[in-house]
């Protein structure tokens, strides 16, 4: 089972590398958790400053009804909220 999630795990890696070459958006799950994110074009003005919390290895933050945070390839949401942060409300 762990094979199949690996091979799933490289073949979206793929997919984002070739997509971005044409220039498209992709969805990858880069992040712990295994939940697919996508990257955000742009982000809301002082996103750092919105209620936030720690999660998965990082700072999340929640605007407007979608979870954000940065990587070291810019900042991605959660397409669906993970069930871990699906609790708070700010």
């Amino acid at each position: 089972m762990r094979t199949l999630r690996s091979m799933g795990l490289a073949m979206g890696l793929c997919i984002a590398v070739a997509a971005s070459a044409f220039g498209c958006s992709a969805t990858v799950t880069p992040l712990p958790g295994d939940y697919p994110v996508a990257y955000a074009d742009t982000v809301p003005p002082g996103i750092t400053a919105y209620p936030h919390t720690y999660y998965a290895g990082g700072n999340v933050y929640y605007v407007r009804g979608r979870w954000y945070r940065s990587t070291s390839r810019g900042w991605v949401y959660y397409r669906h909220t993970p069930p871990e942060l699906r609790g708070y409300r700010f």
